[in-house]
């Protein structure tokens, strides 16, 4: 590891050099939908910068929990979109 970065208590970066130039990696923990819509911003805000301060030779990962949900009752056109997605089973079948 080359460098690492606590940019929060939510995005963390880190820099791996190798045979042909740095790997950066952002691992994110992103705020659930029913936070305060200035904490979501926030976190936004500093993970665009994050990623903008990457050089561009850089490869890029992006990875964590973008505290995605999932669910039967989206419905566009007739579609069930879930099923285009998940398939069958859902986090309601899961849990």
């Amino acid at each position: 590891m080359r460098d690492q970065f606590l940019i929060s208590d939510r995005l963390l970066l880190a820099r791996f050099a190798h045979k042909h130039g740095h790997l950066s990696i952002i691992v994110v923990y992103a705020p659930t939908d029913p936070s305060e819509d200035h904490n979501k911003d926030n976190f936004y805000n500093q993970l665009s910068a994050a990623t903008q301060s990457i050089p561009p030779r850089d490869i890029l990962i992006v990875l964590g929990d973008f505290n995605a949900s999932s669910g039967t009752y989206d419905n566009v056109g007739g579609v069930l979109i879930y099923r285009l997605v998940l398939g069958p089973q859902t986090i309601t079948q899961i849990v």
